[in-house]
């Protein structure tokens, strides 16, 4: 939890009825909010900048590094090697946290005079910035060092404040006016229903949800190259080749082309997308996996 007054609260929930503080960071300055990732928590700390906390031991957390960002370090977001930060008036930083003990920022993009950045989401090749009265601003961050604007929503009245990214849509905190939900599956590539795709192309799964493994099926009669499973980041976890070649029978026996997931120890419980391709075609379905 960032406590504002500078401080990191480390809180044990594995009771969520009786949850308890089990360690804190007092780094001064304004803790406006945090990302924890792996073995470190990334602190938006204002005019502070960013600092990056070793939580190795939750119990006894130390600062591993930090970077003083231009502005004031209002949200951040982890993917990879970097994190970005909404920086307010300077925009959207993007700051290089391959060494936590040494960040560097890489890139940046300045949102113009009056749009302040308030909260950033990153998802892939994008980043989703919260820029107040000037609504929501797409980012391409593909190169982290020249990232560029790709495509926006106006909100015209009222304020973006917050975002988040699920599967093929964006959930935007509309100030007042409550919430309101993008469709941005032009900007994540996949997308619910495929297009002009042939009328025997389904897609089913069975069960759903499931907690061991689910069979994929795909219409009679269609070739589809492969099977993929992409977690609901975008990110593929899985691949199944359903024909091995032209000739070949499909892996499984069930005359409609069906195939089997079974997520290995490192899948987690959540929502993926299951993804099956043939001659140039796509189709996608939601699954859920419970442990």
């Amino acid at each position: 939890v960032a406590d504002f007054n500078g401080v990191l609260r480390i809180i044990d929930i594995s009771d969520p009825i009786y949850p308890n503080e089990v360690g804190f960071y007092n780094e001064g300055g304004y803790a406006w909010s945090v990302y924890v990732l792996g073995n470190y928590a990334y602190l938006a700390l204002q005019t502070d900048g960013l600092s990056i906390i070793d939580i190795f031991d939750p119990t006894s957390p130390l600062e591993a590094g930090s970077y003083d960002t231009e502005h004031i370090a209002m949200d951040v977001y982890v993917q990879g090697d970097y994190a970005y930060v909404a920086d307010f008036e300077d925009g959207l930083r993007i700051i290089d946290v391959s060494d936590p003990t040494s960040p560097s920022e890489v890139g940046f993009y300045l949102t113009g005079d009056s749009i302040v950045a308030w909260s950033v989401y990153a998802l892939g090749d994008y980043a989703y910035l919260s820029a107040t009265r000037d609504g929501l601003r797409i980012l391409d961050i593909s190169d982290p060092t020249s990232p560029s604007e790709v495509g926006f929503y106006d909100t015209f009245i009222g304020s973006v404040w917050d975002v988040f990214i699920l599967g093929d849509y964006a959930y935007v905190a509309y100030g007042a006016y409550g919430l309101i939900i993008l469709d941005i599956s032009y900007f994540t590539g996949i997308e619910e229903q495929g297009s002009a795709k042939p009328d025997n192309f389904s897609l089913s799964t069975y069960p759903n949800p499931f907690n061991s493994a689910v069979t994929i099926s795909v219409g009679e009669g269609l070739r589809p190259s492969r099977v993929e499973i992409f977690d609901i980041n975008g990110r593929m976890v899985g691949e199944i080749p359903v024909f091995r070649s032209e000739s070949a029978k499909p892996l499984s026996t069930n005359a409609s082309g069906a195939c089997r997931w079974q997520p290995d120890e490192s899948i987690g419980s959540g929502v993926y997308l299951v993804r099956a391709k043939t001659d140039g075609q796509t189709i996608t379905k939601r699954i859920v996996y419970l442990k």
